[in-house]
């Protein structure tokens, strides 16, 4: 298991390849986040899955994301269909749009629970750089498709 906490010189694995993204601040991911072999939802506004659908805000340049918040570097995500269901419930702009699901692993990137005030089930997914997780994920639900059992 990866643990996100490392200092600049561990910021590197075998063979100098960049773990994060190189603009990425020096605390992030959190120390906490770890690596963990799951199934993720991912919200995304067309398909098929493309590499964009898994940039931060802040590697997309959308206004209002400051680059030195670490969570801003991550993608949001849901590990469950429960909390998936809920996003889509409270944010009607989600039911308009596709969620992606497919598998993570140690070699994709690490994660950590980051609930909101809205969304208990909420996690962060930090990538690691020029990791073309895209190619793993499909379509769990299409615009205004909703599923018959959300307890899994």
């Amino acid at each position: 298991m990866i643990n996100a906490n490392m200092d600049s010189e561990l910021s590197m694995l075998a063979g100098e390849e960049i773990l994060f993204n190189p603009n990425i601040p020096k605390q992030c991911p959190p120390s906490d986040a770890s690596s963990e072999d799951r199934i993720i939802y991912r919200q995304a506004n067309s398909i098929p899955a493309s590499a964009q659908n898994f940039l931060s805000h802040v590697e997309l340049k959308k206004n209002g994301y400051d680059p030195q918040n670490c969570d801003h570097w991550g993608c949001s995500v849901w590990v469950d269909k429960k909390s998936v269901k809920h996003a889509r419930d409270i944010i009607p702009y989600f039911r308009k749009t596709y969620i992606l699901y497919g598998p993570i692993d140690g070699s994709d990137g690490v994660i950590k629970r980051t609930p909101t005030k809205n969304q208990e089930g909420h996690y962060t997914f930090w990538k690691f750089y020029n990791r073309n997780i895209h190619t793993k994920f499909k379509v769990a639900l299409g615009p205004n498709e909703e599923w018959d059992d959300v307890d899994a």
